[in-house]
């Protein structure tokens, strides 16, 4: 049986948990690096080098990287928890500043 978008809405209701999931504002967070090695990560914004044990803030675009995505399937590195919007804004502007210093070479 088909349902259609009206009967899907009256059947689930409009604040099912996969409704606010897709509203939901995506956070940034610290991840740690839980391997016994140092661990070298290649993301599309920047190159993360973590020792053994040791944490980092990423921002919420970087979440969605698939080659981060791929290091946390494998555990090699762990999330420690979301990081707040002071965090978050800090480690954009050491992102900007990154790419002023390279402008300028």
């Amino acid at each position: 049986m088909r349902l259609g978008h009206y009967a899907w809405n009256v059947y689930f209701g409009a604040d099912t948990i996969l409704h606010q999931c897709m509203h939901r504002k995506r956070k940034g967070m610290i991840i740690k690096n839980s391997d016994p090695f140092p661990r070298s990560v290649r993301l599309k914004t920047r190159t993360l080098v973590l020792n053994p044990g040791e944490a980092v803030p990423i921002t919420s675009q970087e979440v969605l990287d698939p080659i981060l995505l791929d290091v946390l399937q494998a555990r090699e590195l762990s999330i420690v928890r979301p990081i707040s919007e002071e965090e978050e804004e800090a480690v954009y502007e050491s992102l900007r500043k990154r790419k002023r210093k390279r402008r300028r070479r």
